[in-house]
C-alpha cells in the first residue's frame, strides 16, 4: 500500500486533471517478441497473511508481500504498434524493437490522444485491434 500511494504522490497534478484521458485500460509492461508471438511481463506486489511460529512456541498471523511475476503470450496479429508522437511501426521494425524485452504501453482500445501527450515522444504503443477488423468474415 505505501509503495502505490508513494508512486501516486510522485505522479505530476496534470495527470489527474478535471478531463481525465478517455482509453478503457492501460499497461505499462516489458515486452519481447518471441517466435512470432508477443510476450508481456509483468510484476505485481501483493500482500499475503502467513502464519509463524515464534521463539516461545507461539504462532501469530502476520502480512508479508510476495513478488508475483507473470508472461502472457499474444498473437502479433492483434496489435497495431506505434509511437507516442504517431509515427506507424512496421512488422519488421517492431520485431527489431522488441528481440529484448522493453517497456511498452499496452492499450485494449486506441489510445486517447491525451495519453499520447502525457507520454515522451518515441515511446512504443502497442494498440489492441479488435479481431473482426482484421480477419475476413465468412461467407
Amino acid at each position: 500500500m505505501v509503495r502505490s500511494l508513494t508512486i501516486l504522490l510522485l505522479l505530476p497534478a496534470t495527470m489527474f486533471a478535471q478531463d481525465p484521458p478517455k482509453s478503457a485500460s492501460i499497461s505499462m509492461l516489458l515486452a519481447k517478441i518471441e517466435g512470432g508471438k508477443l510476450l508481456t511481463t509483468s510484476t505485481v506486489d501483493l500482500p499475503k497473511n502467513v502464519t509463524v511460529a515464534g521463539k516461545d512456541g507461539n504462532t501469530k498471523s502476520i502480512t508479508v508481500i510476495e513478488t508475483t511475476t507473470t508472461t502472457v503470450s499474444r498473437d502479433l496479429k492483434y496489435f497495431r504498434a506505434a509511437t507516442a508522437n504517431g509515427k506507424e511501426v512496421k512488422l519488421d521494425d517492431l520485431m527489431g524493437l522488441l528481440k529484448d524485452p522493453s517497456p511498452v504501453v499496452l492499450a485494449n482500445t486506441p489510445l486517447d490522444e491525451a495519453w499520447k501527450k502525457k507520454l515522451k515522444p518515441g515511446t512504443l504503443i502497442l494498440e489492441y485491434v479488435e479481431p473482426a477488423a482484421i480477419e475476413p468474415k465468412k461467407p
